[in-house]
């Protein structure tokens, strides 16, 4: 019995890390300007000169003015109040989203394989 309780906890804990990391985005650690930003057309991290930070789905350009898009809902941006832009790594992302998760899952079946007959558990 006592083995199964701990079983029971250790792949619940798989479980939740797997949650934890499907919500993960990873961010490029060199900074680029609103211009380059709105050029790509992913999600980007803004942190203003009072320190808030702002994430939004695309940064866009309109009549010189950048604006920032999250929600269907568009935020003006003033380039003198930006303190840093970073946009989304896509490669970084997909791999702790799907990587890391497949090999935790890959890990866990081995391990019951191990630990587990057809009869049940030893």
């Amino acid at each position: 019995m006592k083995s199964l309780k701990y079983h029971i906890r250790s792949y619940a804990s798989l479980l939740a890390t797997l949650v934890l990391f499907q919500s993960c985005v990873v961010y490029r650690a060199e900074p680029k300007t609103l211009s380059e930003a709105s050029e790509e057309f992913i999600r980007t991290k803004v942190v203003m000169n009072d320190g808030s930070i702002m994430t939004y789905n695309k940064i866009m350009a309109e009549n010189g003015k950048f604006y920032g898009v999250k929600n269907y809902k568009r935020t003006e941006l003033n380039e003198a109040d930006v303190k840093r832009v970073r946009i989304k790594n896509r490669t970084m992302s997909t791999v702790l989203t799907y990587g890391i998760p497949l090999i935790l899952i890959t890990v866990a079946v081995i391990e019951l394989e191990q630990n587990c007959c057809f009869g049940g558990i030893n």
